[in-house]
């Protein structure tokens, strides 16, 4: 008997030692892939219902108005995504022709600024992502309540 709160309804029906290495990896990792997708299901379904309501958004310019305003309440973003550019203090957005020096994945600075705002923050695949953009965001407060 577990009690612990992070332990997971499904798991292994079998002995550990009754599989091999391989075979037990599989079978974990099965089981944790089924649990991320219920949650990312979960999470694009919360994500629809605020985007209805104004409280979501899948628009990277707008992500990063909203990250640069403290207004992220979760951001789900593509973890393969390398465009680059510049986002300034208002969260405009500037795309770079190539990757250079002056320029970061936009991806990873829009994250960075909703963990130091207090936000939650979740990596996923190019095709787990919503209608295939590199980012999609809950908002704590509407868009239009953001100085741009």
């Amino acid at each position: 008997m577990n009690t612990h709160p992070t332990l997971l309804e499904s798991g292994i029906d079998a002995h550990p030692d009754s599989l091999d290495d391989e075979a037990l990896e599989e079978k974990a990792r099965s089981i944790l892939d089924d649990y991320e997708e219920g949650l990312l299901a979960a999470w694009r379904e919360r994500f629809g219902t605020l985007r209805a309501q104004g409280l979501a958004t899948d628009s990277l310019d707008d992500v990063a108005v909203a990250a640069a305003n403290a207004a992220i309440d979760e951001l789900l973003f593509d973890m393969d995504s390398s465009a680059e550019g510049t986002i300034d203090d208002r969260g405009r957005v500037e795309r770079a022709t190539a990757p250079g020096a002056e320029s970061t994945v936009l991806v990873d600075e829009i994250a960075a600024r909703v963990l130091r705002t207090g936000g939650t923050v979740r990596a996923a695949r190019h095709d787990e992502m919503v209608e295939g953009s590199p980012v999609a965001a809950t908002l704590r407060f509407p868009l239009e309540q953001m100085a741009t």
